[in-house]
C-alpha cells in the first residue's frame, strides 16, 4: 500500500472511530440512528421520537401503553410511557437514555454497541397492535453501578400496606361548566347520579370524570372506612411500617381495565401496578401487604393474575414481593343480591345509608361493568346450594311467571338456565325505564366481559409463597335468593308481565355476600379462612371496616402478631328467631323498640334521597319496589307503626326464618296503633 492510501486510510478511520465511538455519553436522536424505512407516522425532532396514534386499532380517549423491545430479548412494558390516546396524536418520549430507559429495562444489555429497537403499543384487545422499529450505533453510557444496599432493617421490618376499597366507595369529580370541580359521588341530588350513566358499551357518557380519594367519613350517618385509615396511620406514626397506600379507582369501570389501565385522576393516569411497586420499593420488609374490600378483593386477584402472568413470562417478579393478601367481604364468585339490584334497581343504597331511587340506580347499573362483574359467576351456580332465582306460577296463566316457568323450571338449577334468564332469553321485552318491577334483559356483550372477568380470577391459584387471608361477615339476613310471583293485574295492556318479588334470606352472610363467596379461595392450602360476626353489631357489608375487632386482625397479621379470638376459625351457629315484617304498599313501616330507638326509612326535606335509619339493634329495613321489609332479631316489646289506618289491606306479612328456613308465622302478633 502507497503512503498515500495509508494516511487516507488512517484519516477515514479517525473519522469513523470519532463519529462512532462510544464517546457520547446521551444518546441523540437523529436520522442516522434509524434504518431507512420508518412508517411515515413516525416522528422525530433529534432528542425525541414518537408516533402517531394507529387510529386503525385505538378509540379516541383509550389509555395504551407503550413496550420496548430490545434485539430479540423479550418486550418489556414502560410503565410511563402510558398515555390517553387521542387519534392523531404525536407521542412523546424525550430524552430517552438521559432517562435511562434502556438501561434500567434491559440491565444486562451493552448498550455502547449497536442494537434493534422495537417499541409498539398495546391495548387489551390487539397487543402488539403498531410498532416501530429503528437501529442505533451503540454510544449509549454503560449502565451506572448499582447504588450500595440500603441497610437491613431489623426491628419492626413489616410490610408497606395497599388498600382497594369497594364498590361506589371513591368519590368521583368533574369539571363543572363554571371551571370549578363538582363532585359527582357521593352525588347530592339525582342530577349527579345522571352524569354517571354509561353508554351501552361500558364507557362513560362524560369522559372526563376522575377520582382522587375513598370515601372514610359518611355525611354524618355512617363512616366507612375513617377507623381503616386510623388505624394504618397509627402504624405508621408508630414505626411499624414506612407507609400505606389506598388506590382510589373509578368503580363504574371494569376490573380488568382497571388493572391493565390504570384510573384517571386529575391531572394524571395512575397506575395500579406502579403504585404497588412503589410501596415494595420503600418497604422495611421489600414487600407489601394487599387489604381489599369488597369489589376491591376482585381488582387483587385480577391485579395478582396478572402479575403472576408477567412473572410467567419473564416481565417481571413483582408477585413475589406480596406476602399477605388479605380479603374482607369480597364477593369473590359474586352475589345474589347482584341479581334484583341491576335488573330492577332494588335495595341500591348509596354508602352510609341513602337510598337512590330504583329507576335512577337502574339506569346507572345499566350498562356499569362493575355491577355485572357482582353477578353470580359460573362457579357461584356450581358452589353455592341456594338458586339465585325462583319462580312461583299459581292461577294466571297469561302471566310472564308462566312464561318463566315453561322456560326455566320452578327455579335455576344451571349455569346456562341463569345466563338466560339475565339475557331475556324466555322472550320478555325491554320494560320502560320506570316500570322497575318488571326485569331489563342484560347486554349479551358486557355479560361476556363479566364472564371473562371470571373465568379468569375464579381460576387463580395464589403463589404457595403468599399468604391469603379470607374474612366473611356473617350474622345479618343475606339475599340469597329472589322469588318471582305473578300479580294480578286489571288493566288491559301488559298484565301479561306484572310481577311481584320477594326476596329469601339466609344468615350466613353480611347483608350483600353469602360465606360461601367470601370464601371461595379457601380450598387453597395457603388460605386461611375466618367468620366476622355481625349479629349484636351496627356493622354489616358495607362498614364492615369500622369493626373493632376486623381492625384489630389487621394490624395484628400486619404486625406478624398473635391473633385474638376475635374472629372465628369455625362457622358460627344461629339458633335465634328471626322476625320479618313485610308490606307491598306504598305507605311506610316503621319499627320502634322499648326505649324508642327506630328501624325504617327517612326522607330529609328538599332532599332527592332518603335514607334507612337502622337503630334497633339486629335490626335492618329494606325496600324492594313498593315492598317494604323490616327484620329484626330481638323483636320482644317492638311495635310496628304504619301511618295508614288500612294496614290489612296494604298487603302486610309476618314471617320468622332460622338461618336457612323462611315460614309463615305461626303464631299472631298484636300491632300498635300509635
Amino acid at each position: 500500500m502507497s503512503t498515500i492510501k495509508l494516511l487516507r486510510f488512517l484519516f477515514a478511520l479517525v473519522i469513523f472511530v470519532s463519529v462512532f465511538s462510544f464517546t457520547p455519553k446521551v444518546f441523540a436522536f437523529t436520522s442516522s440512528n434509524f434504518n431507512s424505512n420508518i412508517n411515515t407516522s413516525f416522528y422525530t425532532d433529534n432528542t425525541s421520537y414518537g408516533f402517531t396514534c394507529p387510529t386503525s386499532h385505538f378509540t379516541s380517549g383509550m389509555y395504551v401503553d407503550y413496550y420496548i423491545a430490545l434485539d430479540n430479548l423479550p418486550p418489556v412494558r414502560v410503565s410511563a410511557g402510558g398515555e390517553i390516546c387521542y387519534q392523531h396524536q404525536v407521542f412523546h418520549y424525550s430524552d430517552i437514555d438521559s432517562a435511562g430507559i434502556l438501561a434500567a429495562t434491559f440491565p444486562t444489555a451493552d448498550l455502547t454497541i449497536g442494537h434493534h429497537v422495537r417499541f409498539f403499543f398495546s391495548n387489551s384487545a390487539d397487543p402488539n397492535a403498531d410498532y416501530f422499529e429503528f437501529d442505533t450505533n451503540g454510544g449509549i453510557a454503560p449502565t451506572p453501578p448499582s447504588p450500595p444496599p440500603s441497610p437491613v432493617c431489623t426491628v419492626d421490618c413489616f410490610s408497606n400496606v395497599l388498600f382497594l376499597p369497594g364498590l361506589e366507595a371513591s368519590r368521583l369529580y368533574t369539571q363543572g361548566s363554571d371551571g370549578n370541580e363538582d363532585q359527582l359521588w357521593e352525588p347530592g341530588g339525582n342530577s349527579d347520579v345522571e352524569a354517571l350513566y354509561l353508554n351501552p358499551d361500558g364507557t362513560s357518557k362524560n369522559g372526563n370524570i376522575y377520582t382522587r380519594d375513598i370515601i372514610d367519613l359518611g355525611h354524618n350517618i355512617k363512616n366507612i372506612y375513617k377507623s381503616f385509615s386510623d388505624t394504618v396511620n397509627g402504624l405508621v406514626s408508630n414505626q411499624k411500617i414506612n407507609t400505606w397506600k389506598e388506590y382510589a379507582y373509578d368503580w363504574r369501570q371494569d376490573v380488568q381495565s382497571i388493572v391493565d389501565n390504570g384510573t384517571k385522576y386529575q391531572t394524571e393516569t395512575i397506575s395500579l401496578v406502579d403504585t404497588l411497586q412503589s410501596l415494595v420499593d420503600s418497604s422495611k420488609s421489600g414487600k407489601a401487604t394487599i387489604v381489599a374490600h369488597s369489589n376491591g378483593g376482585l381488582i387483587a386477584k385480577a391485579l395478582l393474575k396478572k402479575l403472576q402472568d408477567d412473572k410467567n413470562a419473564g416481565i417481571n417478579n413483582l408477585v413475589d414481593n406480596v406476602d399477605v393478601l388479605i380479603l374482607v367481604a369480597v364477593p369473590e364468585i359474586g352475589t345474589s343480591k347482584a341479581v334484583p339490584a341491576v335488573l330492577h334497581g332494588y335495595d341500591q343504597r348509596i354508602l352510609f345509608g341513602f337510598l337512590q331511587d330504583e329507576t335512577h340506580a337502574r339506569e346507572l347499573g345499566r350498562n356499569m361493568l362493575s355491577a355485572f362483574g357482582l353477578l353470580p359467576s359460573r362457579e357461584y351456580i356450581n358452589r353455592v346450594s341456594a338458586s339465585p332465582v325462583t319462580f312461583v306460577d299459581t292461577i294466571i296463566p297469561s302471566n310472564v311467571t308462566t312464561k318463566l316457568v315453561q322456560a326455566f323450571g320452578s327455579a335455576i338449577n344451571s349455569y346456562d338456565e341463569y345466563k338466560s334468564f339475565l339475557l331475556g332469553g324466555e322472550g320478555r321485552t325491554d320494560p320502560a325505564i320506570n316500570q322497575t318491577n318488571l326485569p331489563i334483559s342484560l347486554s349479551p356483550n358486557l355479560f361476556a366481559k363479566a364472564e371473562s372477568l371470571h373465568n379468569s380470577i375464579d381460576a387463580w391459584i395464589p403463589p404457595t409463597s403468599m399468604r391469603v387471608i379470607e374474612v366473611a361477615g356473617w350474622g345479618l339476613d343475606t339475599i340469597a335468593s329472589f322469588e318471582y310471583y305473578p300479580k294480578l293485574c286489571t288493566a288491559s295492556v301488559g298484565c301479561g308481565f306484572t310481577l311481584d318479588e320477594r326476596p329469601r334470606f339466609t344468615s350466613d352472610g353480611d347483608g350483600t355476600v353469602v360465606v360461601p363467596s367470601a370464601q371461595y379461595t379457601s380450598f387453597v392450602s395457603n388460605t386461611e379462612k375466618y367468620w366476622l360476626n355481625l349479629l349484636n353489631t351496627k356493622n354489616d357489608h358495607t362498614d364492615i371496616l369500622e369493626s373493632s375487632h376486623l381492625l384489630s386482625f389487621i394490624s395484628n397479621t400486619v404486625q406478624k402478631l398473635p391473633l385474638d379470638s376475635s374472629l372465628s376459625t369455625i362457622p358460627p351457629t344461629d339458633s335465634s328467631s328471626r322476625l320479618r315484617l313485610s308490606i307491598h304498599s306504598p305507605v311506610t313501616l316503621d319499627a320502634y323498640d322499648a326505649e324508642s330507638n327506630h328501624t325504617g326509612k327517612i326522607c330529609p326535606p328538599n332532599s332527592d334521597f332518603c335514607y334507612a335509619e337502622e337503630n334497633i339493634l339486629n335490626s335492618s329495613y329494606l325496600e324492594f319496589g313498593a315492598k317494604k321489609l323490616d327484620t329484626n332479631s330481638d323483636f320482644e316489646d317492638e311495635r310496628v307503626r304504619s301511618p295508614s289506618p288500612a294496614i290489612g289491606g296494604a298487603g302486610l306479612r309476618f314471617a320468622t326464618a332460622s338461618p336457612s328456613l323462611w315460614q309463615e308465622m305461626k303464631r299472631i302478633l298484636m300491632l300498635s296503633g300509635e
